[in-house]
């Protein structure tokens, strides 16, 4: 008979996974030398670090963190689940969990895993300092086991532990081929086996990060993203291997990337700030980028004969094409959200306004395309509501400022007229200045990010220097985001949303709202008699890889036993009927062990990322990435 499925690892140790992105950890102690990495198999897909952990809790503790967190380690969770996970702690060491991470993890914890978004059997490696680990544990209610290859090993309630020199190994003791085993055997082995720390890749991408880091992280990801879409990711994201390197510095947290040494040549320095340096100091997030805009126009070319930007195009002039107004585009894109307030005496939260900025390399000729666009745009529309009774539109208007012509189409007619929320005018703007096309939904919004172009309104520039490098215009990406502020504009909706609409806080709302979340891309034999699906093959890219494998045998779902004859019926009306939107708990026999497994399934919730935004604006105040070459810096400025 299959063992009984072990389940504290889901709730215990997993949201430690990626807590060096946000530990509120005191300066590093311990020398490079005493990495938890010396003990570690070379293969595993995922290490990270902490030197010193002292107010994790801090940040771990938070529900909304606490989930994101998780869902990085391939475990889904609901917010709720911190409270079990809280008690389990307790149940298990007989400490509270604040008292964990100070007697526990004093000395430094390692998170051990098969790869980003998979590893949901995982280990935690631990090095208390104030106290052996033999005294620790019998103090606790475990039980001696003897396997073969782990001596020192015992059953602690709901998970393994076993002890070697001065760390604890946490993790999952049941499967014969699980993650704990595999590093208690690399641990006790003799002679002594290979380790991450001795890895070729490991010691390479090592060397070129600043010594003695505060947190470390590696992730071997296997595979490369591709690089077709018209935004060009940095060479860091398409690496097969990255690390992380964590530096504190007063309220400021620097992380160093970098990726293969073959993912990208090493970043050129100096250069010109970056354009998003000159938004205005209001923007929420920006994103600053290269596009190119030659393969965007032939994605565009390749749309159906009677699209609607196929019937625009072809009402252009030739001198007014779009090759002719992808030519004039120089390609260095940046993204800027902002908000735009209400009137004074409106209780409504503030309008969300999306700006977008664009080099030029010939102004004269992309002011004219874009004139004659617009207009095309505009005509085609305007016989099409004729023919169907839609709302018709004003002509363009231009209006000078400051010596700009700024175009403003008025589209407030298209937004409901019911809906309060939307109530203001949507107006689309553009300007087009000597060297940057400005383009924003609202012409308030524009009109700032004008300003701030021309130096009259502050701008980013200041935060861009909390970087320890400031980014430049030859970076790859530059992602900025003011988390602090947009917690609380992003509070201020959902505390509205609670008074007006409150079923749309729910989960509920949005999973009517969402077709079903489809197959889990396994093919499978159906065992009647056993009641059972027996996995033959996991499609790549679909929601099951990673999670689920060949010889794997479902026997339920949803929390219990398949009950009939027909597993198949039962397992699609589990995942239609599923209790949790953004995953399905599957009973799985795994090497003669029952385990429950999470596969997380695609589901859209804004409510549920805004509340994860004003989460992680009470920790963080703003955000500063930017990359080159094989090259990373993210810095998260905390909130005081």
């Amino acid at each position: 008979m299959p063992q009984r499925p072990s389940t504290s690892i889901r709730f215990n140790l997993l949201p430690l996974l990626i807590s060096l992105l946000l530990p509120l950890a005191a300066p590093a102690q311990e020398a490079a030398d005493r990495s938890l990495a010396q003990h570690v198999p070379p293969d595993v897909g995922i290490f990270a670090e902490l030197r010193a952990p002292d107010e994790l809790l801090t940040i771990l503790a938070e529900p909304r963190l606490w989930t994101s967190l998780a869902e990085i380690a391939g475990q889904p969770a609901r917010p709720e689940e911190t409270q079990r996970w809280k008690q389990i702690i307790e149940d298990t060491v007989r400490m509270t969990p604040q008292a964990a991470i100070e007697d526990l993890c004093a000395g430094g914890i390692a998170f051990v895993g098969a790869g980003v978004g998979r590893s949901q059997d995982a280990v935690v490696i631990t090095r208390p300092k104030n106290a052996r680990p033999e005294t620790l544990i019998a103090g606790w209610d475990a039980r001696r086991v003897e396997i073969a290859g782990t001596p020192s090993t015992w059953w602690l309630r709901r998970i393994g532990v076993t002890v070697h020199q001065d760390m604890l190994i946490f993790g999952d003791l049941l499967p014969p081929k699980g993650m704990f085993r595999h590093v208690a055997e690399t641990l006790h082995a003799e002679p002594r086996r290979g380790r991450l720390s001795d890895a070729t890749i490991f010691k390479a991408l090592r060397r070129k990060l600043p010594p003695n880091p505060d947190g470390l992280l590696y992730a071997r990801l296997g595979k490369t993203i591709a690089t077709t879409q018209p935004v060009r990711p940095a060479s860091l994201l398409v690496a097969d291997h990255i690390m992380v390197g964590l530096q504190r510095e007063g309220r400021r947290l620097h992380l160093t990337a970098i990726g293969d040494p073959s993912s990208g040549t090493e970043p050129s320095p100096g250069g010109a700030p970056a354009d998003a340096a000159r938004l205005p100091r209001e923007t929420l997030f920006a994103w600053e980028a290269n596009v190119d805009y030659a393969q965007l126009g032939a994605q565009v070319e390749r749309l159906p004969d009677d699209h609607f930007a196929q019937l625009a195009l072809r009402l252009l002039p030739p001198d007014a094409s779009l090759p002719l107004l992808l030519e004039s585009l120089a390609g260095r894109t940046t993204l800027a959200l902002g908000h735009v307030a209400r009137p004074a005496d409106s209780s409504l939260p503030p309008i969300p306004a999306i700006g977008l900025t664009v080099a030029l390399s010939n102004p004269e000729q992309a002011r004219y395309c874009i004139e004659e666009m617009a207009g095309a745009l505009q005509l085609l529309y305007g016989s099409m509501s004729l023919a169907r009774g839609l709302p018709a539109l004003p002509t363009a208007t231009t209006r000078k400022l400051g010596g700009a012509e700024i175009h403003v189409l008025d589209l407030s007619a298209l937004l409901p007229a019911d809906d309060e929320t939307l109530r203001g005018a949507l107006r689309i703007s553009w300007t087009v200045t000597d060297e940057t096309l400005l383009l924003a939904t609202h012409d308030a919004w524009l009109e700032q990010m004008l300003a701030a172009q021309r130096g009259a309104v502050p701008n980013l520039a200041g935060t861009l220097q909390l970087a320890q490098r400031a980014p430049t215009s030859a970076a790859g990406n530059v992602i900025v985001l003011q988390a602090g502020a947009v917690s609380r504009i992003g509070q201020t909706w959902l505390d509205y949303l609670a008074r007006n609409d409150a079923e749309v806080l729910t989960e509920k709302w949005w999973r009517d709202r969402q077709e079903s979340a489809g197959r889990l891309g396994i093919d499978v034999a159906q065992d009647r008699t056993a009641r059972s699906l027996t996995i033959r093959s996991v499609q790549r890219g679909r929601p099951a890889e990673g999670f689920l494998n060949p010889g794997d045998a479902i026997v339920g779902c949803n929390g219990r036993r398949f009950r009939t004859d027909e597993p198949i019926k039962e397992i699609r009306a589990a995942i239609e009927s599923r209790p949790a939107a953004r995953w399905v708990e599957l009973l799985v026999e795994r090497d003669g062990v029952l385990l429950p497994i999470r596969v997380p399934l695609p589901f859209i919730n804004p409510v549920d990322t805004l509340q994860r935004l004003v989460a992680f604006g009470r920790v963080a105040d703003a955000v500063v990435y930017h990359d080159q070459g094989p090259y990373g810096h993210l810095t998260l400025l905390l909130s005081e």
